[in-house]
């Protein structure tokens, strides 16, 4: 089955360091902000947001 989930990206832009990738996740279904400063880490803290709505799914389910 597949599910939507919002985020809220936002972008920090280094003048000095336009190529860098930094900023802050925040998904809606959670008041949390998950930093991040390179492309891996956003990419890690994708799929481990995704996993912890997941958990949270099967445990209302029950």
């Amino acid at each position: 089955m597949r599910e939507i989930r919002t985020f809220v990206l936002r972008l920090v832009a280094d003048t000095e360091d336009p190529e860098a990738l930094r900023g802050v996740l925040c998904p809606v279904a959670d008041d949390k902000q998950h930093p991040f400063a390179d492309e891996q880490t956003l990419l890690l803290l994708l799929r481990r947001v995704s996993r912890m709505f997941e958990g949270e799914k099967e445990s209302k389910s029950c």
